[in-house]
């Protein structure tokens, strides 16, 4: 049973007001938490932008054959309203570019131009025809981190440009190793990609290929509403004729992602969320069936304010603003269909982060969401807690099924609707409970049964409190220390054959711009940059003799190196770790490379075996410490 109730009242990004206290509410222990303004014009990425230049437009464009099934498969997504089963809503279709599919292929189709200043440019375009919209899908074996991506559409706009650091960095979180990488979404057939190098960088460093793309079908964001006719039910309410829904309405995204791996495309909702430190990170709640993994968290685009301009307006709100930049995964959990992530972007300016409770709301209890039905506009629908259920995951497809549970045994709350029901792409829409005037949201979508045919059948919402006891707590309500793991960055020095590591995103950045010879890998492991406790420094040193670091848990060692090595300088510590297995944690492989005198650590047991049975002057030397893959 929860241990304790706690609820985080909303931060309304709009003026600079804090309020903090504890109030009692019945039985609750109540946090809240005023208002925070976001200053300055929205911005969503950051990096340096490639200079002016003009195409001359000799590029390559690879056009895929007709795919008659776009229509098919969208009335099929579409027709998908009710049924129980937890499954998203599928957007896109994925599809093999065989011209493009390695790297030597993909290589040879690029017509590498020079700029007058000494960079590069290079273009190849996609067309897969009838496509709503399109994802390319690329796989980067390496690319410079300094080189720039630029996406534009078939009018030659630009779309979205992201750095080569940044792509590396997305293809390495949470120890992926397909390297593979999701695109921005881009309306119509058409998109373009160009890749930007540089003065000084050589088009050879580009390794790249395009093997897939995401057909889209179902557009994440029509303007207008005409089209959008006939995806959402008619008996769904339009939340721009309930304005006192208005605030949680600004915590709520729609959510388009890929599986980088067969290039399919999906739509869920998303929630906002606080935290009791009120720090404004951009925690985001959405159902376990969305999304699950790294690697589909790092494809996410969120959509804010996609919604109409006024009360059944035909017209969707000019204020729509799209993160790209993708999200960090946190937790997951089936039990209560719960993922929690972290946006690697700042939410737009306006944004609402949403309040919670962990109190489970009582029989009868009036309750809302608001979410975006078969990828839609916003829609509130709104009813009452009609039971308690314990649901349990029954296939690999998603299907779920529940019994009637008392409340203190329960993941799951049974609601029914009085107005509005929910369909898919409404998975992972918060359920909201009104205590004192304000909503705090109390469980996420998993699926259900409700339809205009049927509104009065049970959909299933995992509860919240249960989620939040089992994991999220460790992000929603921490302690007022930095207790987060950062990313520890991986480089590989060709001179010395050695690698380096760094957790310092400064001292990352000053070796891609000041040492050539360090090819940037991305993300290691993460680790703590704090002293916390169970945990332990690691310890860095560098040798003047052979030009690398080494990197020790171990105090005895360290004591040892610094007695014994005159040529290792000692560093201090690098960052935090465990010497011991803990929960979550992962080995962190440690060789010794007699060649060279160096040694090299991995938290890829695949890396580790690969070296082991390739590279006879590595000598494996066990487990060095612990780290982690997630932060």
């Amino acid at each position: 049973m929860l241990q304790k109730a706690v609820r985080v009242l909303a931060i309304l990004m709009v003026a600079v007001m804090w309020h903090v206290g504890a109030q009692a509410a019945g039985s609750y222990n109540t946090v809240r938490v005023g208002a925070l303004e976001a200053r300055g014009d929205f911005e969503v990425r950051r990096e340096a932008a490639p200079a002016e230049y003009t195409r001359s437009g000799r590029h390559k464009t690879i056009t895929l054959d007709e795919l008659e099934r776009s229509g098919e498969l969208r009335q099929q997504a579409l027709s998908r309203h009710g049924g129980i089963s937890g499954v998203p809503l599928s957007a896109g279709i994925g599809r093999t570019v065989n011209a493009t599919r390695n790297q030597k292929l993909f290589g040879q189709l690029l017509d590498w131009e020079t700029m007058q200043d000494g960079s590069s440019l290079a273009a190849i375009s996609f067309v897969s025809p009838g496509a709503v919209g399109n994802r390319l899908i690329l796989r980067v074996l390496s690319i410079d981190p300094k080189a720039v991506f630029v996406f534009r559409d078939g009018h030659d706009q630009l779309i979205h440009q992201v750095t080569g650091l940044e792509v590396l960095d997305a293809v390495t979180a949470g120890g992926k190793q397909d390297r593979l990488f999701a695109g921005p979404y881009i309306d119509g057939e058409t998109s373009t990609l160009e890749v930007f190098l540089p003065a000084g960088v050589s088009p050879d460093t580009v390794r790249l290929a395009v093997p897939a793309l995401s057909h889209i079908f179902i557009s994440p964001h029509d303007e207008e509403l005409n089209s959008k006719v006939g995806e959402s039910s008619s008996c769904q309410i339009d939340v721009a004729c309930k304005p006192e829904w208005n605030d949680v309405s600004r915590g709520i995204a729609k959510m388009l992602y890929s599986d980088t791996r067969d290039g399919y495309s999906y739509t869920c909702t998303g929630n906002l969320m606080n935290d009791t430190l009120n720090s404004a990170t951009p925690y985001f709640l959405t159902a376990n069936h969305c999304i699950s993994t790294q690697d589909d968290a790092s494809t996410l685009q969120t959509f804010w304010f996609y919604k109409s301009t006024s009360c059944n307006s035909q017209d969707a709100s000019s204020s729509l603003k799209v993160l790209y930049g993708g999200a960090t995964l946190l937790d997951t959990s089936i039990d209560t269909d719960s993922t929690l992530l972290k946006l690697n972007d700042a939410p737009p300016a306006g944004v609402q982060y949403l309040g919670w409770s962990t109190s489970l709301p009582a029989y009868g209890t009036s309750v809302g969401s608001v979410h975006h039905p078969s990828g839609d506009v916003q829609k509130i629908s709104t009813g009452g807690i009609y039971g308690f259920s314990d649901c349990q995951i029954i296939s690999d497809e998603g299907d779920f099924s529940c019994f009637d549970s008392s409340a203190i045994s329960s993941n799951h709350m049974q609601v029914k609707w009085s107005s509005g029901v929910t369909e898919a792409g409404s998975s992972g829409a918060g359920l909201f409970q009104s205590i004192n005037g304000s909503q705090y949201l109390v469980g996420q979508l998993h699926g259900g049964l409700s339809s205009c045919a049927a509104p009065s059948r049970t959909d299933y919402y995992g509860s919240f409190g249960v989620a939040f006891e089992n994991g999220l707590s460790t992000w929603l309500d921490p302690e007022p220390v930095d207790a987060s793991r950062s990313p520890v960055y991986r480089f590989y020095n060709a001179n010395s054959g050695s690698h380096f590591f760094t957790s310092d995103a400064g001292e990352r950045s000053f070796v891609i711009a000041n040492y050539p010879s360090y090819v940037y890998e991305g993300i290691a492991f993460y680790a703590y940059k704090k002293a916390l406790p169970d945990l332990d420094s690691v310890y860095r040193f560098y040798n003047f003799n052979t030009g690398a670091h080494f990197y020790t848990i171990n105090q005895a060692e360290r004591d040892y190196v610094i007695a014994s090595f005159d040529s290792y300088a000692y560093e201090g510590d690098a960052w935090y770790a465990s010497s011991g297995d803990t929960e979550n944690a992962t080995p962190l492989y440690r060789f010794y490379n007699t060649r060279t005198a160096t040694h090299f650590y991995t938290a890829d047991p695949r890396e580790r075996d690969y070296v082991i049975a390739t590279f006879p002057s590595y000598v494996y030397e066990g487990i060095g410490y612990y780290a982690w893959l997630t932060e």
